[in-house]
Order: C-alpha cells, then sequence, then structure tokens
C-alpha cells in the first residue's frame, strides 16, 4: 500500500509538470514511458528503478483509461436520462407551462456557465485555451 501511495504522490508532481503536454492521444504505454522518463530525469532513478516505475505506470495508466471510459458512457447515459425526463414533464405541462418551464431551464443554463466561468484556476469550456 505504501509503494502505491508513493506511486501516487509522485504522479501528482510529474502530472502538474505535464500539463502543459496534451496526452489524449497517446496511449497508456506511450504516458507511462514519457512519464517514467521525466521522473527519471527529474528524481535521478536508476535504470532498474525507472523500469520498475514504467511497469507500474503502464497499469495505473490503463486503470485511469478504463475508469474514464466508464466515467464518459456514464456522464452519456445520465444525459440521456436527463433528456427523457424533460421529455415527460414537457408532456404534462400545458402550452404556457411549457413556456415557463423552457425559461427556467434557460436561466439555470445561463447560470451553470457564469459559475463555470467564475472557477478559480479553471475556464469555462466556452473560453479557448491559452498558449504556453
Amino acid at each position: 500500500m505504501k509503494t502505491w501511495m508513493m506511486i501516487g504522490l509522485l504522479l501528482l508532481g510529474v502530472m502538474a509538470a505535464q500539463a502543459q503536454a496534451p496526452q489524449a492521444n497517446k496511449s497508456a504505454e506511450e504516458r507511462a514511458a514519457l512519464k517514467a522518463q521525466k521522473m527519471a530525469e527529474r528524481y535521478t532513478l536508476t535504470s532498474d528503478q525507472k523500469q520498475k516505475l514504467e511497469e507500474e505506470l503502464v497499469i495505473s495508466e490503463k486503470q485511469i483509461t478504463e475508469k474514464q471510459a466508464l466515467a464518459r458512457k456514464a456522464n452519456e447515459e445520465a444525459q440521456l436520462a436527463r433528456l427523457e425526463q424533460d421529455k415527460a414533464i414537457e408532456a404534462v405541462l400545458t402550452p404556457e407551462q411549457r413556456k415557463a418551464y423552457e425559461a427556467d431551464k434557460a436561466m439555470i443554463a445561463e447560470k451553470r456557465k457564469e459559475r463555470k466561468q467564475k472557477r478559480p484556476g479553471g475556464r469555462g469550456r466556452d473560453e479557448a485555451i491559452p498558449a504556453r
């Protein structure tokens, strides 16, 4: 367990250092190799340490990729469920009530957008990603 905690702490530092390098299109093996290389340089790891670390990183990168895919799928399913719920609600409402309901949804969406853009250290999805 201590090994995983150490790897986790090291990964946090490496991930912060790698924030400028988009890795979404790289395989788990490529991401692991890059992290291991950067950590080897940063912490002067032996070749044996680097090899062991890379092996562990491949495993964890694959797990992360899998969990992210599951999260995306769950989010998509939740979004579909919200759309179905919305249709069910609108089917019950009169045209006048539907109009008020749509206005409320628009107001909520605008507030959500404003909150997202006010997050400290973050940026809204509508904003361009600044060059580094």
